[in-house]
């Protein structure tokens, strides 16, 4: 979920595993592992949206390096497969 919205679903193993949505990836990366160590975690750049004053098409178009201008218009697509959905135009994996 990102700013009030389910940006994917799926089995927990499979989103956990390959997840679809650029958000759902980067707060993945963010979590550290333990037997690692000490280590730098991933940073998600630049700060989440007010949700009253949401932008028109993705929230996280802002932060997203995958972002075009279609992101920031419009609805954004809704993919689904094989009993996942992703809320992306350019999903980091492709529903199968």
């Amino acid at each position: 979920m990102y700013a009030g919205k389910i940006v994917e679903t799926g089995p927990t193993d499979v989103v956990l595993d390959s997840p679809a949505h650029p958000y759902t990836k980067k707060l993945i990366a963010c979590v550290p592992e333990l037997g690692r160590g000490k280590g730098a975690l991933e940073a998600i750049p630049g700060l989440p949206p007010v949700v009253d004053k949401l932008p028109p098409g993705c929230a996280f178009a802002a932060r997203c390096s995958k972002a075009a201008d279609t992101c920031q218009q419009g609805e954004v697509s809704r993919n689904e497969a094989s009993g996942r959905m992703v809320l992306c135009h350019y999903p980091e994996e492709k529903l199968v």
